[in-house]
């Protein structure tokens, strides 16, 4: 067979397809065939059309109306695509009668299938929904400001669950709310009252802002409470010491070329605060530094004002404060993870700013965090 194909094949003459309909086998078959014998294979010139199939084209040419980009359509035949997409039983009649801005309809669709798969509701569900989000306040105020922000997908109106489905939560209606995308993002899992706890937090106490974060009520300068809740005084025995260090000391498995360190325990003595040196060291973990860097990471930070402000909150229960370490340019972007690229700031603020490039975020955080979380 493999000589048959080889004298058939005609290369830019003949298509591989060609030449496995007369074999009555597969095209790739074919090609193996023809690169296992080193021979060159070259498109085919498609084949002209008989004036049969020419004027058959002509006339399907002649009555398709193409849907490109930039030709418009007028309001009923946008409002029939909507129904015949959604196919949830609801008539275009009733669209075009009860709700005269087709844009704001379209948004409330796409609201339903982002991120989570498509929420499925009923006829009535559906009117329902329809009906009080379409002249809903809260979600008239984020529609015009994603419009006003020429369509910044922060500002995207979207869905989210009161009650998320990871902790029982449902997809009714009385289980969803509106709010921006980037609110919803930022959101994540937290249940509602937590979320609006943070949010008021967040601006009451300039939780992102370095230079004035203030404390809450009762809440001092001096750490009131370990984070694992044990007697601070058992913490900071030698035996703790020498565990810490021996972790410290330990090689490396990030795939790093790092020599194993050799710190002293003279040096781990300096530190009054072992949690403090526990969670420094916990939260470089992905970050590859050699010993002299190391020490230079723990030194700075240990007596850092907005690193100890964090960690004094995260003590007192504020757990959503916890201190991290976050990328000044996001290594997406082209970061390097080293100690020049990189800050300390809150948990959840950490979690907000995600792969947001830092200038783009110290303005969101000026002049657009308000408007964004409502």
């Amino acid at each position: 067979m493999e000589e048959q194909v080889i004298k058939e094949y005609k290369p830019g003459k003949t298509s591989l397809r060609d030449i496995a309909e007369i074999f009555n086998t597969n095209h790739h078959r074919i090609k193996r065939i023809l690169v296992k014998n080193d021979i060159e294979i070259i498109k085919a010139k498609g084949k002209k059309l008989s004036p049969e199939r020419k004027k058959k084209c002509a006339e399907i040419l002649a009555n398709h109306r193409p849907n490109l980009k930039g030709i418009s359509h007028n309001n009923e035949h946008k409002y029939k695509n909507m129904c015949s997409k959604r196919q949830n039983g609801i008539t275009c009649e009733y669209l075009m009668q009860h709700f005269e801005d087709y844009d704001k309809l379209y948004i409330l669709n796409v609201m339903l299938r982002q991120g989570r798969g498509t929420l499925n509701f009923s006829t009535t569900e559906m009117k329902e929904y329809y009906e009080y989000y379409y002249n809903d306040n809260l979600f008239c105020k984020i529609y015009n400001n994603y419009k006003l922000s020429n369509k910044n997908k922060w500002y995207k109106p979207s869905l989210d669950h009161i009650i998320p489905i990871s902790k029982g939560g449902c997809n009714k209606l009385e289980n969803l709310q509106i709010m921006t995308w980037f609110e919803n993002k930022s959101k994540g899992k937290k249940n509602n009252n937590v979320w609006q706890l943070i949010k008021k937090n967040i601006f009451k106490l300039n939780l992102f802002d370095k230079q004035t974060i203030l404390f809450p009520d009762g809440i001092n300068d001096k750490i009131t409470k370990n984070p694992n809740g044990e007697n601070k005084n058992i913490q900071n025995t030698k035996t703790i010491r020498r565990n810490l260090l021996n972790g410290i000391n330990k090689k490396r498995n990030n795939g790093s070329n790092c020599s194993k360190y050799e710190i002293q325990l003279d040096w781990i003595d300096k530190f009054n605060d072992v949690n403090k040196i526990q969670l420094l060291n916990r939260m470089r973990k992905r970050i590859i530094l050699n010993e002299e860097q190391y020490k230079k990471y723990i030194e700075y930070y240990y007596d850092d004002d907005y690193f100890n402000k964090l960690y004094i909150l995260w003590c007192n229960g504020y757990d959503y404060l916890k201190p991290s370490l976050d990328h000044i340019i996001p290594l997406s972007k082209g970061g390097k993870n080293n100690l020049q690229n990189l800050q300390v700031i809150s948990w959840i603020e950490n979690y907000m700013k995600s792969n947001i490039d830092n200038n783009i975020w110290e303005k969101m955080k000026t002049n657009e965090l308000k408007k964004l979380l409502n």
